[in-house]
């Protein structure tokens, strides 16, 4: 199994019956709501027989972690925006993951566990979802107490209505949300919703402090999560001081500083290292600057796609057996390797395979098979000649070769990843006959390419959702590749409607088989970004896109 369904027991996590245990071992999901001889049951959410402590019980610290501590010094993004709720940067975002929490964890794999929301039940005939705020999440300024359902309506109310709130997406078909006490609302939707979970990825904010402030505030930060905004001039410094009150285990870090560092500056051998701790970076180079003794790569996997964008107005690409030689061709993990220095995790569909409900062992996800691709081209009608390349006879007998032009965005200066990852595609479809010629273009002459239709082939970049939604790949204005299938659309909206978790399993498992019949869509990868740790520092786990300290509290220093 791949990494993604190590998270389907997560996911699902979240939908266990507090008050029952079924002890065959399979896990009562809350969301089928259903009892064996088609009766409905709705299941009482009780509070004594939670398997989660409430907030007022932690943090569950010892003497040793109340001391000092020593402080981290780390890299200032700059911040567009202080509202916690809007969009803003990955490296803005993952500043606010040490301090706000929120309402549910969001895991690597999409799935979902609880957070400042204990718990939630799903009624599948009223298409109501009912929530439970844990007790006693404190907000960094006690005047405004502790979080509740006023404070979550809030947050929810306020991703409806700015299309650029950072889980707006997730709020399609939201029909009512309602208030039932202090620790408990509900949110009714439209129809079955895969993806509303994602939605209370937000961080839980007091709406006595943010319910009059803009999208574009620059109010001190005021939230629940690790550590508390104690100084903060703009451009120039932020100091993190621990929240004592915070609801979980301590970290043993008593204060964190963050000033600019000049990226340049970031590489091998600089004498930046020995005044930051931590360093965040988006640069393609980063994976070589780990320095043994001194410096860890910690890599994050992003929701940044690359792909190729076949044009199925042009006579060849039309073909999907073309299409798909060139998906089976390419050695995804040579061009990870030598094109991204390491920094990128292979797909050859659009879909991401560390996804819960994608199960990659199935569908055959490969990144490379040369023989596979040498037998689609034969069905296109293809054969190799003595030099190795494709070719078609054509009607008066002379030979057609099989070439491609290959567009591609290229920069005015510094390191062209996509000039390099372009020569490998170049190198390893040309191992199997098929010549590409590169066409590189700069700016608005590449994006007018785009919507003109005027290319074969095209490297293209896309910010993906969490919950795998790639519908907006075929539907304007980002169908480049001119491809309309009425069973894939239709596949999609399945998808998204799958609400229980082993309905959207059996989704997306008939959608990635479509995708790699029709390839509409090549996969390349999934980025990956860096933190640069002293090497003393340990992380346990995986760093998260966006929220790269949500599990501070477990990091610890060596010896």
């Amino acid at each position: 199994m791949c990494s993604g369904w190590n998270g389907y027991r997560k996911y699902m996590n979240g939908f266990i019956d507090y008050t029952k245990r079924i002890l065959c071992g399979v896990l009562c999901l809350m969301l089928l709501l259903s009892g064996c001889g088609g009766q409905k049951e709705v299941d009482i959410f009780d509070k004594d027989q939670l398997d989660i402590p409430v907030a007022d019980e932690l943090p569950l610290t010892g003497e040793e972690l109340m001391a000092p501590g020593r402080l981290l010094r780390m890299n200032l993004p700059d911040f567009k925006t202080l509202h916690p709720l809007q969009a803003m940067s990955e490296a803005a975002a993952n500043v606010f993951s040490l301090i706000f929490d929120p309402a549910v964890r969001i895991e690597q794999d999409g799935s979902c566990t609880p957070n400042v929301l204990e718990g939630w039940e799903y009624d599948s005939e009223t298409l109501i979802y009912t929530f439970h705020i844990r007790k006693n999440v404190a907000f960094h300024d006690e005047t405004y107490g502790t979080a509740d359902a006023d404070d979550l309506l809030y947050a929810i109310k306020y991703n409806i209505e700015h299309e650029n709130a950072a889980m707006h997406h997730y709020t399609e078909g939201i029909l009512a949300y309602t208030k039932t006490d202090e620790l408990t609302f509900t949110v009714q939707v439209e129809q079955p919703k895969h993806n509303l979970l994602l939605l209370f990825g937000f961080y839980v904010v007091p709406k006595e402090y943010y319910a009059s402030r803009g999208p574009n505030t620059s109010v001190i930060p005021v939230g629940t999560g690790a550590y508390k905004v104690s100084g903060y001039t703009e451009g120039e410094r932020m100091i993190l001081t621990r929240h004592e009150g915070w609801w979980k285990t301590l970290p043993i870090y008593s204060s964190i500083e963050l000033t600019p560092a000049d990226p340049s500056r970031i590489a091998l051998g600089s004498d930046i290292y020995e005044e930051y701790e931590l360093l965040f970076t988006e640069s393609i180079t980063a994976g070589s600057l780990g320095v043994a003794g001194k410096t860890e790569v910690n890599q994050i996997k992003t929701p940044y796609l690359s792909c190729l964008i076949p044009n199925v107005y042009n006579r060849i690409m039309e073909d999907g057996n073309i299409r798909k030689a060139i998906a089976y061709g390419i050695d995804r993990t040579e061009l990870i390797s030598s094109a991204l220095m390491g920094l990128g995790e292979a797909t050859v569909t659009p879909l991401s395979d560390n996804y819960w409900a994608v199960n990659c062992d199935n569908h055959g996800t490969v990144t490379q098979n040369k023989q596979k691709a040498l037998d689609y081209l034969e069905k296109a009608g293809y054969r190799r000649g003595e030099d190795g390349r494709q070719y078609q006879i054509n009607s008066d007998g002379t030979k057609s070769y099989l070439s491609i032009r290959l567009l591609y965005s290229g920069v005015n200066d510094g390191y062209n990843v996509n000039r390099m990852v372009a020569q490998v595609i170049r190198k390893e479809l040309g191992e199997i006959g098929i010549t590409v010629v590169t066409v590189e273009k700069i700016g608005e002459d590449y994006l007018t390419a785009l919507e003109e239709g005027t290319f074969q082939l095209a490297l293209c970049q896309f910010y993906t959702y969490q919950d795998n939604d790639i519908s907006f790949l075929l539907e304007e204005p980002y169908n480049y590749g001119n491809f309309y299938s009425t069973e894939l659309s239709k596949a999609m909206q399945t998808c998204k409607t799958a609400a229980e978790p082993e309905t959207a399993i059996a989704a997306y498992s008939a959608l990635q088989e479509m995708l790699l019949e029709k390839m509409p869509v090549i996969g390349l990868y999934y980025q990956e970004h860096c933190l640069l740790s002293e090497a003393d520092i340990v992380i346990p786990a995986k760093l998260q896109f966006k929220q790269i300290f949500s599990g501070i509290n477990s990091w610890s220093d060596k010896g």
